[in-house]
């Protein structure tokens, strides 16, 4: 019981913070302190600890530009939180909304975006993390290819040291979205997968690439295995004459 007290009472702070914005900045320290200590402590019950993630994501997009200040301290905690526990999936859907949340609030020449660079890797370790759990929930999906898109709107060079799998894996997530039966999960990635696609364009995504192997010769014949890297990563596979061809091109975005 006391628990869901603790729940509602912090919920509650991010229903405040979003109502009242920037009219109750004078509490934002003590507030964002508190939520941060709760975070941190092994004393805390563990199912609070995603409403506070949450709520700390209310208060970066209440407070916009006026977070700046606590982004740094509140990514740190939000890691070393997430990674003490054995299980990290329990705070995953919070904590990608807590990235989005601190995202959005910040100004495109604010010198804070190289906080989020700072912490870039550990969002995409996230996203690939959600890419590959086959069990991952649509509002998860939702969030993380909202926040893929969010990454490459604003931060468009993360995306330039990646290799061939860790870019198909991102778009893995992306396809997991479009597929899905949710209208709002297939707005947000199809949204997202336009961004990503553009950042790859900027940032040269994957170099060009061309492997041909002679596999095998049956009478006259001799089969080739062929793999042709054309920038982004869907596999298109058929049969030409006598060679197996592995083309992987650019996907469409409608």
């Amino acid at each position: 019981q006391d628990v869901q007290v603790c729940k509602c009472a912090i919920g509650v702070l991010g229903d405040i913070f979003r109502a009242l914005g920037h009219s109750i900045l004078e509490y934002a320290d003590a507030t964002i302190s508190a939520l941060l200590t709760s975070l941190s402590s092994e004393e805390v019950d563990l199912s609070i600890k995603p409403e506070i993630a949450t709520t700390l994501a209310e208060i970066a997009l209440a407070l916009d530009i006026h977070f700046s200040k606590y982004v740094d301290t509140v990514l740190k905690t939000v890691v070393i939180s997430k990674n003490a526990n054995e299980n990290p999936t329990f705070m995953r859907e919070s904590v990608i909304d807590l990235y989005s949340g601190v995202i959005q609030g910040i100004n495109a020449d604010s010198s804070d975006r190289n906080v989020i660079l700072h912490h870039s890797g550990d969002m995409l370790n996230d996203l690939f993390l959600i890419a590959l759990d086959e069990d991952t929930a649509d509002n998860i999906i939702s969030s993380s290819c909202g926040l893929l898109g969010d990454l490459a709107l604003n931060y468009p060079q993360i995306f330039s040291d990646l290799d061939s799998e860790q870019m198909e894996s991102l778009n893995s997530l992306l396809t997991k979205g479009k597929i899905s039966d949710c209208n709002k999960t297939k707005s947000v990635s199809f949204w997202a997968s336009r961004h990503f696609s553009n950042a790859c364009d900027t940032f040269g995504g994957i170099e060009d690439d061309v492997h041909a192997v002679k596999k095998a010769r049956v009478g006259e014949e001799v089969f080739y295995s062929m793999r042709i890297t054309v920038s982004n990563k869907q596999y298109i596979t058929q049969n030409i004459e006598t060679e197996n061809v592995t083309i992987r091109l650019k996907p469409s975005i409608s």
